[in-house]
């Protein structure tokens, strides 16, 4: 009984954790650009990105130069911007370390890492 107590207040004591650490996009008036900053103020990505998601999955899509990529909570891009459709990604994110995304018309799994694994010959596919 003892233990089941200690992994209750484990588990809390991680989910209170990342609802503490947790970060957003937000949006800068002054330069119309967006950034990502945690829930103390502290700003974790200075505004320089066009367009982009909340955070989903831990995983925010973001425009540049008219494409679309991926950047996760730490501000660090994890898919190169280089889709032209910002639903081409599965929006459950990453599993398994693989992300199914469309381009142009076929879909492909893609790497944490960015990197092409599985070739975009499917005409539909589903979170790996």
């Amino acid at each position: 009984m003892k233990f089941k107590h200690s992994l209750i207040i484990t588990l809390i004591q991680l989910l209170s954790f990342h609802i503490l650490t947790a970060q957003t996009v937000y949006y800068d008036n002054g330069s119309k650009l967006y950034g990502i900053i945690d829930n103390t103020g502290k700003i974790i990505l200075k505004p320089t990105i066009e367009q982009m998601t909340m955070f989903q999955s831990g995983l925010s899509r973001f425009k540049k130069n008219e494409k679309w990529g991926l950047i996760n909570e730490a501000g660090m891009i994890v898919f190169q911007p280089k889709v032209d459709n910002l639903n081409a990604f599965c929006n459950l994110g990453f599993k398994e370390g693989l992300i199914s995304v469309n381009i142009n018309g076929k879909y492909g799994y893609y790497s944490e890492k960015g990197m092409l694994v599985i070739p975009h010959k499917f005409d539909l596919t589903e979170q790996f």
